[in-house]
């Protein structure tokens, strides 16, 4: 699977989130946020700087749906925006399989 289009569909699902939207949208959001920042924290883990994958790693631990973490809306809010900023970079900056150099 590629990490850049469902990074970028995360992306736009916290860009949603910043609108008035049902319950039900936030608890699907917190579950494709999850998956798709664990699944960016595992790509970087291919990289020899290991900053996208604990970055990733983090939004993957404030969105994840077992354990959810309560906060207002307005942080809520602040949260989303700084989230979407870095899954919106992620999917630029997160290399896929095939582009990364062969190692010997």
């Amino acid at each position: 699977m590629r990490y850049k289009p469902v990074a970028l569909i995360a992306t736009a699902l916290l860009l949603v989130a910043l609108l008035e939207m049902p319950y039900g949208y936030y608890t699907f959001l917190r579950i494709a946020v999850f998956l798709t920042a664990a699944f960016g924290a595992y790509r970087g883990t291919h990289l020899d700087n290991p900053r996208w994958s604990i970055g990733l790693g983090m939004i993957a631990i404030l969105f994840n749906p077992f354990i959810p973490m309560e906060f207002s809306r307005d942080t809520w809010l602040g949260l989303n925006v700084i989230a979407a900023g870095a899954m919106g970079l992620s999917a630029f900056r997160v290399p896929e399989p095939d582009e990364l150099p062969a190692r010997d």
